[in-house]
């Protein structure tokens, strides 16, 4: 079974298919099922990955349980590489100019 595959396989990292999250605002028992997955990876050491949070409906829904790591359109839309090191280093430069106030006061 796939739960053996766990274990045998020395899983460390799994995502959460999209198609579970899009149903956890409509369905208590998905976002039961999906909060389930997330405390067993959790207890075996593995990190999740929850695909496709694509609504701000789905993000409240989803801050009602325990979970570290997400992906999806309400985060950003897809970006090219490219781009996001440009974003990178406009946040670093302004990261650096604030924590450089705060050492000031």
């Amino acid at each position: 079974s796939s739960f053996n595959q766990l274990i045998s396989l020395e899983v460390d990292k799994l995502k959460i298919d999209r198609s579970f999250i899009n149903k956890i605002v409509s369905s208590d028992k998905y976002l039961c099922l999906v909060s389930g997955i997330l405390s067993m990876a959790c207890d075996l050491g593995v990190d999740v990955v929850c695909e496709g949070i694509e609504e701000h409906e789905q993000l409240e829904r989803m801050n009602e349980i325990s979970w570290t790591y997400g992906q999806g359109n309400v985060f950003s839309k897809p970006i090219l590489m490219e781009d996001l090191v440009e974003r990178h280093k406009e946040y670093s430069k302004y990261l650096t100019i604030l924590l450089q106030l705060n050492n000031t006061k």
